[in-house]
């Protein structure tokens, strides 16, 4: 706990980019029961288009239990063409928008992540943005991968997203080189909702792109999809994104298939 303590022990304040997901909200939560100094931590949380909106209120619900102030701001993302272009980059741009945005309300703070150890083995853009704003990640500094992450969520007594499956931003359904758009996010929000309340949590994805829409479901799942809910499902999506029942396929949810 060396890492987290010397962290607290700085002068300046303290601010934890929190996502919703269980790494950020296992850091800032880890850190605000560890610090005696009020005041010295601030959790802020960036509302947009791409973010679940469920992210958003559960971490609302956690802060409020936590006796924490949650700061919601909203980065420009949504008007920096280089991110609605969607290129393989598309991450960096995000992140340089948040930092930028946190940056500018918290001038003088030490900004965190709760990116970790694992991260390093994947294509990650966003690392790349922290670097350029001198943002700092203690999980990765500390060693802790995803596994350890989902542990310490669970002592804390963040269950439920400690086996939660992974869920990242929204704007990662869209295939790589298809523009964003919050009425495509909110679409492609709607479907998985209706996914997970059908056949229960797990890592289902709705992806879209080239004029087709793209539904994974989790393996451990598909089981609970017969004939006749496929044919419902292909024609309610069908009706949502304005396509045919022919541009909507169904599949099992593989990682990283929104980039093309």
């Amino acid at each position: 706990m060396h890492i987290f303590q010397e962290y607290l022990s700085q002068p300046q304040t303290l601010v934890v980019a929190v996502s919703g997901g269980v790494d950020s909200t296992s850091l800032v939560l880890l850190l605000q029961r560890l610090s005696k100094v009020k005041n010295k931590l601030v959790w802020v949380h960036a509302k947009t288009p791409a973010v679940p909106k469920k992210h958003t209120e559960n971490l609302k619900d956690i802060a409020h239990d936590a006796g924490a102030d949650l700061k919601i701001i909203t980065p420009s993302e949504f008007q920096d063409e280089r991110y609605l272009e969607n290129t393989i980059d598309r991450c960096f741009y995000c992140k340089s928008n948040l930092f930028e945005e946190i940056r500018r309300n918290f001038p003088n703070a030490i900004i965190l992540t709760g990116a970790n150890r694992d991260d390093l083995d994947d294509f990650r853009p966003g690392l790349k943005a922290a670097a350029d704003f001198n943002v700092r990640h203690p999980f990765i500094e500390a060693g802790y991968g995803k596994n350890e992450i989902r542990i310490l969520a669970g002592i804390m007594g963040l269950s439920e997203l400690a086996s939660a499956p992974s869920s990242p931003c929204l704007s990662s359904r869209i295939f790589t080189g298809t523009r964003i758009s919050s009425a495509v996010l909110d679409k492609i929000e709607v479907v998985e909702e209706m996914l997970s309340s059908a056949i229960g949590e797990g890592n289902h994805r709705c992806r879209y792109g080239m004029g087709r829409v793209v539904l994974e479901v989790d393996p451990i799942k598909r089981n609970l999809i017969n004939d006749e809910f496929k044919d419902k499902l292909k024609y309610s999506v069908s009706e949502l994104f304005g396509l045919t029942p022919l541009d909507i396929s169904l599949g099992a949810y593989q990682r990283g298939n929104g980039y093309v």
